[in-house]
């Protein structure tokens, strides 16, 4: 069965004309080849800042040689409603009387508003108007971008903050959105490995507790366990020690793993021995209640997201030695009033210290030169123009 109707022109497209309330996006005209009748449709976009109620067209027809067939046609969009970038009109079938009709010529003459004032303009002058289509491209890419943006999968934030790059900073500045992006990118990625050592965690206890009789089982997870990790160098501890305020790591131990100390809200403060070299990924994350915490000397890298939502911690005082401080390392601690940092640092990943709203000072004890040559992410959270220098 054919189309009952069939598309015969399409006209330019961006139509304006200089302080116009709109644009015409689009027109075409369509046969009817039931009824044989000519059907022209326009799409329109509201740029006025205002409400619009009201807009009358001028539509000449015109026939294959475009010569005009007889007087233009007026067509009136009644009780409307159309806020400002808002698109209208393609749903509005204009007929128009001559079946010889074959393009057309088309402008706005009268725009009226919700608040009761009128604009009228001379149909004649309407044209393809290029620095207007460029607009309208950049506002409808920043939509579909902003649109990307609310989902909560990874890989449409990051298709978001391509299509935000795509725009360019001298048409519209994007900075901030961008920022917003990995920050988003960041958090989800962070919560997906959340829950990825939480089924992991979980998976272990129900190895065990298949293998092994409950009352054991119990006594080798809270106790044996973490003993013996401890004697083994490895500190990993996924028990959630909700009561514990102040801990102190034993002497030996080597590294503090992932998630040991992960949502110990109680936990106010932690002594880290000197053997210890590494703090892992989330290893501190939430511990909502942790005011201070010393890093030794001895400590190189801090993981992931290691002292990330440490609401209440007041300081962060980065040891020399530490040359590798992860993504979202210290993410949303707002309660830190200073920071820092030793010049032995040569990688800082994203958000490291992003959300450290209270913060009143920031010092890298190293030069300009060095802060620069550090290998840092695409948003760390700190400013080069709230930096102290102090080279030694």
């Amino acid at each position: 069965m054919s189309e009952r109707y069939v598309k015969v022109f399409s006209g330019d497209e961006a139509l304006y004309v200089k302080d116009a309330p709109v644009v015409i996006l689009a027109s075409a005209l369509l046969k009817d080849t039931q009824t044989v009748k000519m059907i022209a449709q326009l799409k329109l976009v509201n740029v006025s800042g205002k409400n619009i109620s009201y807009v009358k067209v001028a539509i000449t027809p015109l026939d294959t040689m475009k010569a005009p067939l007889g007087q233009a046609i007026a067509f009136e969009y009644l009780d409307l409603s159309i806020s400002d970038r808002e698109e209208f009109g393609a749903k509005n079938p204009i007929v128009l009387p001559n079946v010889s009709t074959r393009s057309f010529l088309v402008g706005v003459s009268h725009v009226g508003f919700a608040d009761g004032t009128v604009w009228t303009g001379d149909c004649a002058d309407w044209k393809t108007d290029l620095d207007m289509a460029k607009i309208l491209a950049i506002e409808t890419t920043y939509k579909n971008a902003l649109t990307l943006y609310q989902s909560d999968r990874i890989e449409d934030v990051a298709n978001a903050k391509e299509v935000f790059s795509s725009i360019p900073q001298a048409e519209k500045d994007v900075s901030e959105e961008l920022a917003f992006c990995a920050e988003k990118i960041a958090r989800l990625q962070a919560e997906q490995a959340q829950k990825r050592m939480r089924n992991k965690a979980r998976n272990k206890i129900i190895a065990i507790l298949a293998s092994t009789p409950v009352i054991l089982t119990l006594i080798g997870y809270f106790v044996a366990y973490p003993l013996f990790s401890c004697m083994s160098g490895d500190y990993t501890v996924y028990i959630d020690m909700y009561n514990v305020e102040n801990f102190k790591i034993p002497d030996g131990v080597t590294s503090i793993d992932g998630w040991a100390f992960w949502h110990c809200c109680d936990l106010k403060s932690v002594t880290i021995p000197n053997s210890v070299t590494s703090i892992g990924d989330f290893a501190f994350d939430c511990c909502e209640g942790l005011k201070s915490i010393t890093i030794p000397d001895s400590v190189t890298s801090i993981g992931y997201g290691a002292f990330s939502n440490c609401w209440r911690l007041k300081s962060i005082n980065i040891p020399d030695g530490v040359t590798s401080i992860g993504n979202l390392a210290f993410y949303n601690c707002p309660s830190v009033q200073s920071i820092t940092i030793p010049r032995s640092v040569t990688s800082i990943g994203d958000l490291a210290f992003a959300y450290n709203s209270d913060r009143e000072t920031v010092t890298f004890l190293g030069t300009k030169e060095q802060w620069q040559a550090i290998d840092k992410g695409e948003d760390i959270g700190i400013y080069d123009d709230e930096i102290h220098f102090q080279p030694e």
